[in-house]
């Protein structure tokens, strides 16, 4: 299995305290290995065990069991992320206000529209 980017909406603001060693903690219980954090943001390098959906539901849990309060977990591999910025369909005026929102899976014709 390779390392993936874990992706973690909205922690560290609003009162959703999630302190980044405790984080790295619970990634490992569930599996994880070489697992890193980045700053306060709730992101973390890690390589997780295969079932790599298996380990993003089971870390919402953790945190939700843990801390209280529900946040999507969502990863990707290094090269779902090249991909996802190479197939970028704008012309990218600057680089930093430029953005990829990864889903945990394929919006319905409902939420498209809406």
């Amino acid at each position: 299995m390779s390392r993936r980017i874990v992706l973690i909406r909205a922690v560290n603001v609003g009162g959703a305290k999630l302190p980044m060693a405790e984080l790295r903690e619970i990634a490992e219980s569930l599996g994880a290995s070489d697992v890193s954090t980045y700053i306060a943001s709730g992101n973390l390098l890690c390589t997780p065990p295969s079932d790599t959906a298996a380990f993003d539901r089971a870390l919402e849990k953790a945190i939700e069991d843990r801390y209280g309060y529900f946040r999507e977990v969502i990863s990707r591999s290094v090269e779902e992320l090249r991909d996802a910025l190479a197939a970028h369909p704008f012309d990218v005026v600057e680089a930093k206000f430029s953005y990829v929102y990864a889903l945990t899976g394929a919006p319905t014709k409902e939420a498209v529209e809406a």
